[in-house]
């Protein structure tokens, strides 16, 4: 399923496309299972439901049904946050299985705080993650995939490899590449540059 998401000009803007996918809502329009709900907006922000033609604004602590695209930080059903930076692609849904949820970022910045083991599963175009908590930055670029753990354990897997990655570790992994450890000089930084300096970001990775 795609969905679009309209640019809208006002300042401070943010360009989050969120793309959930799955399931059902109910005949007076209401979700039966939201995905999750706006915690945090900056900017405007508007969701188009699927397979409709009207754009709809949004507030804090509207529910996201499952189906709706918009641009925000986001509570999950599951407890997690999700804080996406700008130019993110990020679709939500569930696991084969339902037992947790599903984060797929083609694009972009991902930072989350996830106090449930095993409640996220992570897929990037270059490394899927299990994560098993707690606080962790996922960036997607076009031809490369980091993860930083500040707090718990990420599992990273491509189809060349396998790493674990604890607490004050990052790897990253690069087109047709296992994944690699990378030293982080300045972890925290990495959060606070995710939201207002991309570049900035960038210059404090350096692969081992």
């Amino acid at each position: 399923m795609s969905i679009g998401v309209r640019a809208i000009p006002v300042p401070l803007l943010i360009w989050i496309c969120l793309h959930f996918f799955s399931s059902i809502a109910a005949a007076d329009g209401q979700c039966r299972e939201p995905a999750g709900r706006l915690v945090s907006v900056q900017g405007q922000v508007q969701v188009q439901s699927s397979g409709q033609q009207t754009w709809v604004a949004v507030r804090i602590d509207d529910s996201l049904c499952p189906g709706d695209g918009g641009r925000a930080a986001v509570a999950l059903a599951n407890e997690s946050i999700l804080r996406i930076d700008q130019n993110g692609t990020l679709s939500i849904g569930s696991t084969t299985t339902g037992k947790s949820s599903l984060l797929k970022l083609m694009q972009g910045v991902l930072h989350i705080f996830s106090h449930r083991p095993n409640a996220l599963k992570i897929e990037t175009p270059y490394v899927s993650g299990a994560v098993e908590g707690t606080e962790f930055l996922v960036r997607a670029e076009p031809e490369k995939t980091v993860i930083i753990v500040f707090e718990g354990k990420v599992s990273a897997v491509n189809g060349q490899g396998r790493l674990e990655v604890a607490s004050g570790q990052a790897i990253v992994a690069e087109r047709g590449m296992a994944p690699q450890y990378i030293t982080v000089v300045r972890p925290r930084d990495a959060v606070h540059w995710m939201l207002y300096d991309a570049y900035a970001l960038q210059a404090i990775i350096e692969v081992v």
